[in-house]
């Protein structure tokens, strides 16, 4: 399981999903890098919400528990490079 996902997990447990920006751009307007912030959470939401990462994620639910949880980060490093 990549850092990046897990990070994901752990954020969205307690906050918002990237998915769930409403597109009002307050945040770009705030910005002082001028990022184009909602593209940014399109691309995170559709790779962490419902998408790739997050299906095969799913079918790895009975890896949970250690040691199942390394070999279940071992099948999801061959399958998603980081």
């Amino acid at each position: 399981m990549s850092s990046q996902f897990v990070y994901y997990l752990n954020l969205t447990s307690n906050h918002g999903k990237a998915g769930d920006c409403i597109e009002c751009r307050q945040c770009e307007k705030a910005c002082p890098q001028h990022l184009k912030i909602v593209e940014h959470l399109k691309d995170v939401s559709e790779l962490f919400d419902n998408g790739r990462a997050y299906r095969q994620n799913n079918q790895l639910l009975p890896y949970v528990g250690y040691p199942r949880t390394l070999n279940a980060i071992r099948c999801l490093n061959e399958i998603i490079p980081e």
